[in-house]
């Protein structure tokens, strides 16, 4: 590990190996503040999605309410958003704050269609949330936020996604 380290050192002197630069991606209505809800999309049914003030910061929050009807099983209703295409081997980097009302666990899946990765935190007032991810395959990702087993309500707010390129193999000056 200690040698790994070291030679990417040297290659970063040298100019052989660029370094990965964080893009901060653009990410509509990430604080929730903009009227209605169309940057959001919704799957499984019914779930109902609304901006509430019961906000981390600014006035509005986003609300989502599930209801897990035993036909639908867990994780089949909840709210997504695209992430934008990724190359094999790029990280993303999604923070945000997330209050589960009901004191259910919330799931957070990350792929191109389906949850490559998932993230299972729990509370009961407002937390932080940070996921990252490495792409397997080029493709289009997608983040999905659902309840699991139960109906549950959960608060969503202040969205930031960063995205980190695998690193790139450079030429010496």
């Amino acid at each position: 590990m200690i040698l790994a380290r070291a030679l990417i050192s040297i290659l970063l002197a040298v100019g052989c190996l660029a370094p990965a630069m964080a893009e901060v991606l653009t990410f509509p209505d990430a604080d929730m503040e903009a009227p209605g809800r169309d940057a959001w999309e919704t799957y499984g049914t019914p779930v109902s999605i609304e901006k509430v003030r019961q906000a981390h910061s600014g006035q509005w929050a986003l609300r989502v309410q599930t209801d897990n009807k035993e036909t639908m099983g867990g994780g089949f209703e909840g709210v997504s958003r695209t992430l934008g295409e990724l190359r094999q081997g790029d990280r993303v980097r999604v923070s945000f704050w997330l209050r589960p009302l009901a004191g259910r666990e919330v799931w957070i899946g990350m792929g191109r269609t389906s949850f490559e990765q998932i993230w299972r935190p729990f509370d009961t007032d407002w937390m932080q949330v940070v996921c990252d991810f490495r792409a397997r395959a080029d493709g289009t990702y997608s983040i999905w936020i659902t309840q699991q087993g139960a109906a549950n309500d959960f608060l969503l707010d202040d969205f930031r996604v960063e995205r980190i390129p695998r690193l790139a193999l450079g030429q010496a000056p």
